[in-house]
């Protein structure tokens, strides 16, 4: 009786996952490639529970080709989360070795504990090349706990694996090795892999969910940069992160007489001008740091591995293709320009602190003429002018 209640428990599992993550889609949920998967284990299973009267090569490998199918299914979905190619070819390679070794087992030594050995392991393969897929980037919280739920799912199959090695035959009695401890041991694998999968993607989708809102509170919406909070928390980052072994160098931009620009030329002028100094920062820091509106016209930017020398080169880059930019709303009139203060983190410093040096050089580089950037490594130095029409200490 708990056999049966198990055997079709198990299919009922998988579609009803897998009907569920198919409605999450429809919402706008990445689970349609999950929702697949789930089926294709779910027909699997539910092959298992048709049970014929007569010895048959064709039922089980049907079997088999269907939960190997939703296994490839369910790593091709991890694979995506990960960014990571697919590797199909391997994939194909395995199911048709694995397929293979099951039809020989069962036509010429009628062993289903070896036609379930050679299935197995074959779904121990596949999920193994796409956990060894991924590359070195940062994972999310969602994909953690995916990649752990797979790696255990994937050491459980693999000690069943081993266990088989060791089960003894059933002789050819049709559901002999199904009515066995070995069989009741596979059905239950099943039934929990359902269930903890299911829950692992169901968090993993929640946590992307928090991750995004979390995001967009943290994103300005007409730059795409962070806002004042995501650069906070940004900051805090990058600092534990050099840990003193890299140099942080602290970026304050503003720019020049953006007022005149809003009541000139209207207000989408003006957003005109700000999205092209955000696309100027963030194509300069790429991956070094981050970059940050944090006002109507101010920006900040924080960037690793950079020595003074190298962020001011870095701002008067900047400052000197934003100087040369032709703008359609003015084509005929100056260049606008933007003034950079830069500061270094200090052992002793917060964001708060290096912030507030960074922004006491920006008003200096603007008091002495606009279009320049200024810099000085701690409050003891001397500030330095570069890139305005002088280059002096002040």
């Amino acid at each position: 009786m708990i056999s049966t209640i198990l055997e079709w428990s198990i299919p009922l599992a998988f579609w009803l996952s897998g009907i569920g993550f198919f409605i999450l889609s429809k919402f706008g949920f990445d689970t349609r490639r999950w929702a697949s998967a789930f089926c294709l284990l779910g027909t699997g299973y539910g092959l298992m529970t048709y049970r014929l009267d007569h010895w048959s090569i064709f039922k089980p490998l049907l079997e088999d080709l269907f939960l190997m199918l939703g296994t490839v299914g369910m790593t091709a979905a991890l694979s995506h989360r990960f960014a990571a190619k697919p590797k199909w070819r391997i994939k194909a390679g395995i199911i048709a070795a694995s397929i293979a070794g099951a039809a020989w087992c069962l036509a010429v030594w009628h062993s289903v504990r070896l036609e379930t050995f050679a299935i197995q392991s074959g779904c121990v393969l596949i999920v193994l090349t796409a956990l060894l897929s991924r590359d070195a980037r940062p994972l999310s919280k969602g994909d953690r706990v995916l990649y752990v739920t797979f790696a255990v799912v994937c050491a459980a199959l693999f000690l069943e694996c081993v266990g088989y090695l060791f089960a003894p035959e059933m002789g050819h009695k049709t559901g002999a090795w199904r009515a066995s401890i070995w069989g009741f041991m596979m059905q239950l694998t099943g039934g929990i892999i359902a269930v903890s999968l299911s829950f692992a993607i169901l968090l993993a989708v929640s946590l992307d969910v928090m991750d995004r809102l979390r995001l967009v509170s943290q994103t300005d919406a007409l730059t795409g940069l962070l806002n004042r909070s995501g650069m906070e928390e940004a900051c805090t980052r990058l600092r534990k992160s050099a840990r003193g072994k890299l140099p942080l160098a602290v970026i304050r931009v503003d720019l020049d007489q953006f007022k005149r620009i809003n009541d000139s030329f209207g207000h989408e002028a003006g957003d005109t001008v700000i999205v092209r100094m955000a696309q100027l920062l963030k194509l300069a820091v790429d991956s070094r740091g981050e970059a940050g509106r944090t006002g109507a016209d101010d920006f900040v930017v924080i960037v690793q591995d950079h020595d003074l020398e190298a962020a001011a080169a870095l701002a008067n880059r900047v400052k000197n293709a934003f100087s040369h930019i032709v703008w359609p709303f003015d084509p005929l009139g100056a260049g606008r320009t933007a003034s950079f203060g830069i500061t270094m983190f200090a052992p002793e410093d917060t964001c708060a602190t290096v912030t507030a040096r960074a922004e006491a050089m920006l008003y200096l580089a603007k008091h002495s003429g606009r279009n320049r950037v200024m810099y000085h490594e701690t409050s003891e130095q001397a500030p330095v002018i570069s890139g305005g029409s002088a280059s002096a200490r002040t």
